[in-house]
């Protein structure tokens, strides 16, 4: 086995097709995949399996990744170390939570001397990242469950009812998801965290919330209009960091907090669990990160 077809292998998960994988690489599709081919061989089992628009890991895919990854990482590591290079740190950060988590983030890494360069996504994009080797470390929506990827909660919300003056549900002083039962609520796509977001529409389901509309995340500008309109409802927190709070004006509207322990979401940091194993200064920052290791979760409403 040699270093060049774990590239090819971590590179052909990484884009989903061979031919972007080659792209990437500086090679044609035709090389790349007799790579593949010889090394499923090796291993003894395909490590894809071919969909409609995309190459997918086989649970042996699955299985290797995370070593062939660490594999690589390690091998461009000495090659830094040969060259003389200092890389900055690589934080992922989703711009889809509370600001305060990422800034932290990014302030204790400097406290260590740290040089951080950060990148903004949707938490699903930057667990892509994280797992293929282009980043370090990630503050991204709670839970993940990611072979090779490691996480410490950081804050949870507590969500409240958002909607208009006028609606039936604006008079209570609390509230149950069962209360939202007969009435149509919005919610923020799947795609931005699918493991984390389908815990929240389970918890729904099991409360008899059925009427769901998806919201495009370029029309969550429009919300309030929309559900003045529609008499529409959305779970959110307001929190001045929170990137709802900047684009639904809600002082003439109605906030409706739920019951504690009715939904739960949490933020927190992700990391391949193979840098924590030798990187004594990165396992030192992700455990003070505040609120650190051991201290109970900060609320976010």
């Amino acid at each position: 086995m040699e270093l060049s077809q774990l590239r090819a292998f971590v590179a052909v998960s990484r884009e989903g097709t061979i031919v972007k994988a080659a792209q990437s690489m500086g090679l044609t599709a035709s090389p790349l995949s007799r790579t593949i081919k010889e090394l499923e061989r090796i291993l003894g089992g395909e490590l894809f399996v071919r969909t409609y628009h995309e190459l997918v890991l086989t649970p042996l895919g699955e299985q290797i990744l995370p070593r062939a990854v660490d594999v690589v990482s390690q091998a461009d590591a000495l090659l830094d170390i040969a060259r003389g290079i200092d890389r900055d740190m690589r934080v992922g950060i989703t711009p889809w939570a509370s600001s305060r988590f990422g800034d932290r983030v990014i302030e204790t890494a400097r406290a260590a001397n740290l040089q951080v360069d950060v990148e903004s996504d949707l938490s699903s994009t930057l667990l892509h990242h994280l797992q293929h080797g282009t980043l370090d470390l990630a503050v991204v929506h709670l839970p993940v469950d990611l072979p090779g990827v490691s996480t410490r909660p950081l804050g949870m919300y507590q969500f409240s009812i958002l909607t208009e003056p006028d609606h039936a549900l604006a008079n209570l002083k609390s509230a149950r998801l069962v209360d939202l039962a007969d009435h149509k609520l919005l919610m923020l796509p799947l795609m931005m965290q699918p493991r984390a977001m389908q815990r929240v529409r389970e918890s729904l389901a099991e409360a008899g919330v059925v009427s769901i509309v998806e919201l495009d995340l370029k029309d969550v500008v429009n919300v309030r209009s929309r559900m003045r309109r529609n008499g529409e409802i959305m779970l959110g927190t307001l929190a001045d960091d929170t990137p709802l709070a900047r684009v639904m004006p809600i002082k003439d509207g109605a906030v409706v907090p739920l019951e504690p322990g009715e939904l739960t979401l949490e933020i927190g940091l992700a990391w391949r669990t193979d840098r924590e194993d030798r990187d004594k200064t990165f396992s030192a920052l992700i455990a003070s990160v505040e609120p650190a290791a051991g201290k109970p979760l900060e609320i976010v409403r």
